[in-house]
C-alpha cells in the first residue's frame, strides 16, 4: 500500500484516531526526518468560508512557543481531499479526559498541579494576544514525563464557523456564559471554561449538569455551582474560592489574567513540602491514542497494550502521590460519579422545559 503524503513532505504512518475536530495520524517529516502529528480537519474546505479563517489563526497560534503548549510546525490544504491540516510536534501521552475516565478525579495536590501547569500555558498564549475558546480536558495532554501541554489553539473557531451545531453540542459543559449571547469573549472566557476544568479535576464532573443541551446553556447562564468542597472532602477553602471566581457568569467578576490564576495555584503549592509528593515517573514510548468519540464527546479507553501499560503507569503513580500528600492535604472522598456532559449527536432542540434564556441562542442551533 502506498503511504499517503501530504505536501509532497508529510508522510501518514499511522492512523491514530478521530475526534470532534476530525482525523489524528502519525506522521514522517520526509525532509528533516522527524516524527510529528498530524491532523487532518474533518471539513471539506474547498469552497468554506473559514478557510482563510482557519489559516490566519493557526499561523498565529504557530508562533507560540512555550514548552506547556503544542508547537504547530507547519499547515496546509490537502487539495486531493478538501481539507486543511495541521502538522505538530508528536506528544507522547494521553489526553486528561481520556485519563479522568480511566481513574476518576485525582488526588487534590495533582489536581492542582496539572492545573498550574495548564494555567501557566494559557498565561503565555493570552500574552501572545491567542485565545483558545476551547479549553477541556480533551485538550489538554498529559506527557509522558508528566508536564501538562494544551492542544488546539486556534482551531475552535475555524470548526466553529464551519459546522456550530456539533461544535457547540460537544463543548457546552465548558462553555463561558457570554459566548451563548454571542458575544465574542476574550482572554476571561478562556478563565470561565478552565474553571469548569479545574472543577472536573477536583469532582470528576464538570459544574453542571441538565438533561439537554437547551438546559445545560441555562445552567451556565443562570445557576450558581456547586463548589467542589460541597462535592469532595478535603478540597481547600482557598481552591473552592478560586473556582468559584473562575466560574462568575461576569467575567469583570473572575480573575482578570491567567497569570493571576497562576499566582493563586502557585501560593496553594507552597503550602506543600517540594519533598512530600514524588517526580513522576511514567513510560517514555507511549504513543497517543485517540478512540472513537463515545458520549459526553470522551474518548473510549484504548484497549491496546500500550493504554493498559500507561493506565498501570497512572494508577501506581497517584496512588503513590497519593500515600505521599497525606500529611499536608486532608483525605479525598469516595470515588465521584463521572457525568458526561451532551455529546455531539445529542438530544434535539426544542423539547426541554427550559426556554432558551436569551434570543441569541437560538442562533447557535440554525
Amino acid at each position: 500500500m502506498v503511504a499517503r503524503v501530504l505536501a509532497g513532505r508529510y508522510e501518514l504512518v499511522r492512523f491514530v484516531g478521530r475526534g470532534a475536530m476530525g482525523e489524528v495520524w502519525e506522521g514522517r517529516d520526509r525532509l528533516i526526518e522527524r516524527r510529528v502529528a498530524v491532523k487532518l480537519l474533518g471539513h471539506d474546505v474547498r469552497d468554506a468560508p473559514g478557510a482563510e479563517l482557519f489559516l490566519r489563526e493557526a499561523r498565529v497560534a504557530g508562533g507560540l512557543n512555550h514548552p506547556g503548549v503544542v508547537t504547530v510546525y507547519d499547515l496546509g490544504h490537502d487539495e486531493d481531499a478538501g481539507t486543511l491540516f495541521l502538522v505538530m510536534e508528536f506528544v507522547t501521552g494521553r489526553d486528561l479526559a481520556t485519563v479522568l475516565v480511566e481513574g476518576g478525579p485525582p488526588p487534590v495536590a495533582t489536581a492542582v498541579d496539572w492545573s498550574a501547569r495548564g494555567a501557566t500555558a494559557l498565561s503565555a498564549a493570552h500574552s501572545a494576544g491567542v485565545v483558545h475558546r476551547d479549553l477541556k480536558p480533551a485538550n489538554l495532554m498529559l506527557t509522558a514525563s508528566g508536564d501538562v501541554k494544551v492542544l488546539d489553539f486556534g482551531i475552535a473557531r475555524y470548526v466553529g464557523s464551519t459546522h456550530r451545531s456539533s461544535r457547540v453540542m460537544g463543548t457546552l459543559a465548558y462553555m463561558p456564559p457570554e459566548r451563548f449571547d454571542e458575544q465574542p469573549g476574550d482572554a476571561r472566557s478562556d478563565l470561565y471554561s478552565f474553571g469548569c476544568v479545574l472543577h472536573e479535576f477536583l469532582t470528576g464532573n464538570p459544574p453542571f449538569e441538565a438533561t439537554g443541551p437547551v438546559a445545560m446553556m441555562n445552567a451556565h447562564l443562570r445557576r450558581a455551582p456547586r463548589s467542589p468542597g460541597e462535592v469532595r472532602a478535603g478540597v481547600p477553602a482557598e481552591l473552592d474560592e478560586l473556582v468559584l471566581a473562575l466560574l462568575a457568569k461576569d467575567p469583570r467578576d473572575r480573575p482578570q489574567s491567567a497569570a493571576e490564576v497562576v499566582a493563586r495555584l502557585d501560593r496553594l503549592t507552597a503550602r506543600r513540602s517540594p519533598a512530600s509528593v514524588p517526580p513522576w515517573a511514567v513510560p517514555t514510548e507511549i504513543s497517543p491514542r485517540r478512540t472513537p468519540v463515545g458520549p459526553g464527546g470522551v474518548p473510549a479507553v484504548a484497549g491496546s497494550a500500550t493504554a493498559a501499560r500507561f493506565a498501570s503507569a497512572m494508577r501506581a503513580l497517584l496512588a503513590a502521590k497519593s500515600a505521599a500528600e497525606r500529611a499536608t492535604w486532608p483525605a479525598p472522598a469516595p470515588p465521584v460519579r463521572r457525568f458526561a456532559p451532551p455529546s455531539d449527536a445529542g438530544p434535539a432542540i426544542g423539547k426541554d422545559s427550559v426556554d432558551p434564556p436569551r434570543r441569541g441562542l437560538r442562533r447557535w442551533f440554525r
